[in-house]
């Protein structure tokens, strides 16, 4: 009985020996480090992990329709700031991003941006009227920064998506512009009445 005993004990010393290398790998995929699959040229690397989520959560994946990630979109984002934008709004939406990792405490789960969008693009009325005069007078603070951040993001993740290809081609109607040509046609039949 012993024996089985000891064997039993030795099957389970290397259970737990060949699963140490698995738990650690788990604990240390639940750290806060950026996991991109592509590099950002306006943002860092953090605050481009952070705009994977924010626009995932604002456009997440259906079963009809891709999300934000499957359009690319948050890179389409990263590089339209650093292109269209001028030196004034790169420099308010960079520190804005800066603001919102400090706000999320580089905590960039779906759970934390989410709880930051719904504070921030949710709140009362007043409050984000304050927040748009604070920026149109260029009296910026963290929330204002921020407010500023996320609604920039909010915009540029709707119209990315809007004007993408599978969006343009798969979903929406699509006529190609101007249209089809149609040489020769008999008015009467075209729209059903004479022209006479």
């Amino acid at each position: 009985m012993e024996r089985r005993k000891a064997l039993k004990n030795i099957g389970l010393s290397f259970g737990y020996v060949a699963a140490t290398p698995t738990l650690f790998s788990i604990l240390q995929s639940c750290k806060n480090e950026p996991d991109l699959d592509w590099q950002p040229s306006f943002f860092t690397e953090a605050q481009a992990s952070m705009v994977n989520t924010i626009t995932d959560l604002i456009l997440p994946k259906t079963d009809n329709l891709p999300g934000a990630k499957d359009l690319n979109i948050p890179m389409f984002i990263d590089l339209s700031f650093k292109e269209l934008l001028t030196e004034e709004e790169k420099k308010n939406i960079k520190k804005g991003a800066e603001e919102t990792v400090v706000k999320l405490d580089n905590d960039f789960s779906e759970k934390s941006c989410d709880s930051l969008l719904a504070s921030y693009l949710n709140a009362p009325a007043d409050i984000q009227q304050k927040y748009l005069t604070n920026i149109r007078q260029n009296n910026f603070d963290a929330d204002a920064l921020i407010y500023n951040f996320l609604i920039k993001v909010r915009a540029n993740t709707v119209w990315a998506f809007k004007e993408s290809e599978f969006i343009g081609e798969q979903v929406q109607v699509y006529e190609p512009v101007p249209g089809p040509f149609h040489g020769c046609i008999d008015w009467d039949k075209k729209i059903g009445y004479s022209l006479s």
